[in-house]
């Protein structure tokens, strides 16, 4: 139970209970006529016409009145008001019973208040004059300037505060909020959530159990099992504020934001949607999972995107300092942008790919899905294809632009196009014997089993094979070439792996200077 509950329970308890420390104050009765009323009881008199009923700084009017002044009470009848000390918005009703010395007010039947701020309904309410709370526990509406409360039960207390429970319904300009139980300011116009509480509007549906929501402003605070939905998206938290004139939403702690349609979950510390451009993105420990295909997507970015442009084409993109994982493909780069029209991924700034047995690289790196597969792989400008032999030696293919062609995870075919160079070991059964090394303008290779089954060389090609022995070790690579298997991300939780500097530096396998 929540504290405040605790507190206001107490409130409902002390409503009934006389506070035997203060002195019990006699009512006081006056009318334009006063008889006895023995047949009633013993020491009643009748009151009636123009009745005032006074204790303390409480006033109670009616038309007749049964006075008991052995039990300090009065049963009311006829056009009730009460009135509080520091105010001449009556409470009205069409019966009372008054204890004097509990202070309680039993308004039965027709029971209604209204002043310049707040008004309600009911059939019953009891009301304590000293402390000026109340409440009412068969059904009431509380109506305010914009808001309309309805439920079965509510507490009212004089610093504004209401506390409605059991098939809670509140009627906003923006929202109709469903609940157990809900505090209410009427001040302030505030919701204050207490117990698990929904809010529908014709856009958006909220949810949480612990926060407040400001009807004036129509912006909500959103905590414990926060969550809020528009469209498509979906987004849960620790904590959510959302604006719903401006349809946007933050979110801070435990962030998880879910596109349905995309088939797109961003996760991180801190979220950001923006309903009417669906526009999202997501920072602080960012991660994504990109689960439209076979296998789900995972990447990592200081920050990832979620957005349309002016064609209404979905891009999801991440920046800086890109890690991904898949099971076909894994890779890094600095920033990354993927259509989801097109299913295309392009990399930028030192991209790196692996896929298998195959390191690719290049300037920028053009991803093609197809099927929800990997169909092709463009590596634009320095391009290179590296893959390991043995231990320290690597076949490898540089050229300015290489095309790689994908089937069911393994790389197929190979086409370089301009400045094509190729290292490609050679076996004699499990024996290496040695590499051809060969230049061109324009080279296809393709493979089976991950090993050349063809080479085609256009238009005039130079090339040679060597035994292993032929050439030293160091003249075995091709210019730039570098082997970084200590940047491939090797399950999804080691796309958050960041590789210090100086154990980049040490692990880096590259050519030997000449």
């Amino acid at each position: 139970m929540t504290t405040f509950l605790k507190k206001y329970f107490s409130f409902i308890l002390l409503l009934f209970i006389s506070s035997h420390a203060l002195a019990q104050t006699p009512i006081r009765v006056v009318g334009k006529k006063a008889t006895s009323a023995n047949d009633i009881c013993k020491g009643c008199f009748l009151v009636t016409g123009d009745v005032v009923i006074t204790q303390r700084g409480t006033r109670i009017k009616c038309d007749r009145a049964v006075w008991d002044r052995r039990s300090n009470s009065v049963d009311a009848t006829g056009n009730v008001r009460i009135y509080r000390s520091d105010s001449n918005y009556p409470l009205r009703g069409d019966k009372l019973y008054f204890n004097g010395n509990t202070s309680i007010a039993r308004l039965r039947e027709n029971v209604y208040y209204k002043d310049e701020q707040v008004s309600f309904t009911t059939e019953k309410f009891d009301y304590n004059t000293r402390t000026e709370e109340g409440f009412y526990f068969d059904g009431g509406v509380v109506k305010d300037s914009i808001n309309t409360l309805i439920s079965d039960k509510g507490y009212i207390f004089e610093n504004d505060d209401i506390l409605v429970k059991d098939s809670v319904k509140i009627t906003t300009p923006d929202y109709l909020v469903l609940a157990d139980s809900i505090k209410y300011n009427s001040y302030k116009e505030t919701v204050y959530i207490i117990a698990p509480t929904t809010l529908y509007s014709d856009s958006s549906t909220l949810y949480a159990e612990g926060g407040y929501y400001d009807t004036k402003n129509a912006y909500a605070y959103l905590t414990d099992n926060a969550e809020m939905k528009q469209g498509s998206y979906t987004m849960t938290g620790d904590i959510i504020s959302f604006k719903e004139n401006e349809k946007t939403g933050e979110g801070f702690g435990h962030i998880v934001l879910t596109d349905t349609i995309q088939k797109l979950i961003l996760k991180g510390h801190y979220g950001y949607y923006d309903g009417s451009t669906e526009y999202a993105y997501m920072t602080d420990s960012a991660q994504a999972l990109l689960y439209s295909g076979i296998d789900t997507l995972f990447a990592h970015a200081d920050t990832l995107f979620n957005y349309k442009d002016t064609a209404d084409i979905q891009y999801f993109s991440g920046y800086p300092n890109v890690r991904f994982f898949r099971l076909d493909v894994q890779g890094k780069c600095d920033s990354m942008v993927y259509s989801m029209s097109d299913s295309v991924a392009r990399l930028y700034h030192e991209p790196m790919m692996w896929s298998l047995w195959n390191q690719m690289s290049g300037e920028e790196l053009l991803i093609y899905n197809k099927r929800n597969r990997v169909d092709r792989i463009e590596m634009v400008n320095d391009a290179f294809i590296v893959s390991r032999e043995d231990s320290i030696r690597f076949n490898q293919i540089r050229g300015k632009n290489i095309t790689g062609f994908i089937r069911n995870n393994d790389l197929r075919k190979i086409q370089v196009d301009g400045n094509a160079e190729s290292i490609y070991y050679s076996r004699e059964g499990y024996e290496l014997v040695g590499y051809n090394q060969t230049e061109s303008s324009y080279l296809t290779i393709f493979m089976e089993n991950a090993k050349v089954n063809k080479l085609s060389m256009k238009p005039q090609a130079s090339g040679m094979f060597y035994n292993l022995d032929s050439k030293p070790y160091e003249e075995q690579f091709l210019r730039g070439f570098q082997w970084r298997s200590d940047l491939r991300p090797v399950s999804p939780q080691d796309i958050f792996r960041d590789t210090p500097p100086e154990e980049k530096t040490k692990k880096r396998r590259q050519a030997p200077r000449r």
